[in-house]
């Protein structure tokens, strides 16, 4: 399953969050239900813009994040970074997932989420 097919990352929509494509379902809410133990057919009815393609999709990302690495970010004293500026090894991919990251770190900084610590060391 490539997920790349039903999965877009932009920060112009639902301000970078992963969605599924074609819709503004983001991707964590699939796997959010999928935990629950919902079934597919459940979460399909439940957002009827979602296909059934979406859910493997949903869950071949979550298994490629899973997979992913950490890439430390440069210059911990306190100058702001952009995510063109992480290491050049960094896949488009992983740096598609990274600046969609940075960018709602940028827009939510009262989030209590691992990203207000990246945040508190980067400004």
């Amino acid at each position: 399953m490539n997920w790349r097919e039903h999965i877009w990352i932009d920060a112009a929509r639902m301000h970078g969050m992963s969605c599924m494509k074609g819709t503004r379902v983001p991707v964590h809410v699939i796997l959010d239900n999928l935990a629950a133990g919902e079934t597919t057919q459940t979460i399909l009815d439940q957002y009827p813009s979602l296909r059934p393609e979406h859910i493997p999709a949903a869950l071949a990302f979550a298994a490629e994040l899973a997979r992913e690495r950490v890439v430390p970010i440069p210059d911990a004293l306190g100058e702001t970074h952009s995510g063109s500026e992480i290491d050049e090894s960094v896949s488009e991919d992983e740096r598609a997932i990274l600046d969609a990251r940075l960018a709602d770190a940028a827009q939510n900084p009262e989030d209590e989420s691992p990203w207000a610590e990246v945040r508190a060391r980067l400004t």
